[in-house]
């Protein structure tokens, strides 16, 4: 698929972690109409916020499982599902987007990675405005964290994405 095509591109030694949008608020109780980051849904298919996928070149483990990508998900959240619709959660997103290994947005803090030590860390679009909510893990804390845990850095760009879409479509 498209997360494997996109594997087959990096470098050696990489990882790659891709944002997706952050919720924009318009007045106090009010959002702007969500609008998925379109890097982020290719290679997810999925649609909610406050969300990160980690692709590596190679092989991780953790305990007893191993994986070359992983998603950081919302947190299913019953009475917030009765204003803004059903979540996916973990075992929902494993299930109807085929990601091998999930966790919730707010274990990304602590996730032990230590993304400093790969040569080469991919990463899409960062945006400067990114409202910080809080009590919930959002995108902003997503960024603060991915910048506290990156080493070396490298942006990438639309010439591998477009790349990736050309051969995906092939």
């Amino acid at each position: 698929g498209r997360r494997a095509a996109f594997r087959e591109m990096m470098p050696s030694n990489s990882v790659a972690v891709i944002f997706a949008a952050s919720e924009r608020l318009f007045a106090n109780d009010v959002n702007y109409p969500f609008h998925q980051d379109p890097d982020f849904y290719y290679l997810t298919g999925c649609l909610e916020p406050n969300s990160a996928l980690i692709i590596f070149k190679d092989n991780q483990r953790e305990e007893e499982s191993t994986y070359n990508e992983i998603l950081f998900i919302r947190e299913r959240d019953s009475r917030v599902e009765l204003f803004e619709g059903p979540r996916l959660g973990i075992e929902g997103a494993m299930a109807s987007l085929k990601i091998s290994h999930a966790k919730y947005s707010s274990e990304f803090k602590d996730f032990p990675i230590d993304i400093g030590s790969f040569e080469v860390v991919l990463y899409g679009d960062i945006p400067y405005d990114a409202q910080d909510l809080p009590g919930v893990y959002d995108m902003q804390d997503f960024y603060n964290d991915f910048i506290a845990k990156t080493g070396i850095v490298v942006d990438i760009g639309d010439k591998v994405l477009k790349q990736l879409h050309r051969r995906c479509k092939n």
